[in-house]
């Protein structure tokens, strides 16, 4: 994976998003400590652009695994018996396993695949493994206070949207903001997904066009590495 070796920052990132503004002008310095009309757009949406993008698609550079505490005090609800607390950095879940074997990963299946069988309520899981259970998720791709862990079609992704998020704000043009959600929607995210889809073995299935399938509601048996 083709991926920054040096830290990427929050200023550097911001930067490449005001840049496709079209006005070298409007640039931080310093995010943490800049203040006026370009700080405060940039806080408004960075964060929150950055959690769309990461629950879009089942990113190679934003997947994880972590164990997951049982709720002890849950008592059965939507069918299921048994509760979970999602990771704190969790965005999107992907899947889960029901002990410390990697088999969404291994693509074996003593399971049955009774072991995908979850919903999430708020931040916890309900499904029906009482015992200890693997999250396989996405989290927002940041190491050490910078964003190093993205990889270049990733990052490209993420300024293009976070430009159109700032595009009526700092300029005040919606042709602007058109043209950059158009260069997101039809050209970068295609992109990005052809590229994460090719790089290895996945966890969601998808078509032609690198769309993520859907999957019927309580019947995760197409959540397989294709």
């Amino acid at each position: 994976m083709a991926r920054y070796t040096d830290s990427v920052t929050k200023t550097q990132i911001c930067n490449l998003a005001l840049s496709k503004l079209g006005s070298d002008r409007i640039q931080l310095n310093n995010f943490d400590n800049d203040t006026g009309q370009v700080k405060e757009q940039c806080d408004l949406h960075f964060r929150s652009s950055l959690e769309e993008l990461t629950r879009m698609y089942a990113w190679n550079c934003c997947t994880k695994r972590a164990s997951a505490n049982k709720d002890s005090s849950f008592s059965g609800e939507y069918g299921f018996s048994f509760s979970y607390d999602l990771p704190a950095d969790a965005i999107r879940v992907l899947g889960i396993e029901r002990d410390a074997t990697d088999e969404m990963s291994s693509g074996s299946d003593t399971t049955g695949f009774e072991k995908n069988e979850f919903i999430v309520v708020g931040r916890e899981i309900y499904c029906q493994i009482d015992t200890t259970i693997f999250i396989h998720y996405t989290a927002i791709p940041e190491h050490d206070s910078s964003y190093r862990l993205m990889d270049a079609s990733f990052l490209k992704c993420f300024y293009t949207l976070l430009a159109s998020r700032l595009a009526v704000p700092l300029t005040g043009s919606t042709e602007v903001e058109q043209a950059l959600i158009g260069e997101f929607k039809d050209i970068c995210l295609p992109d990005a997904k052809r590229l994460n889809s090719i790089e290895g073995e996945q966890s969601i299935l998808v078509d032609a066009e690198y769309n993520e399938l859907p999957i019927d509601s309580f019947n995760y048996s197409n959540f397989v590495r294709v």
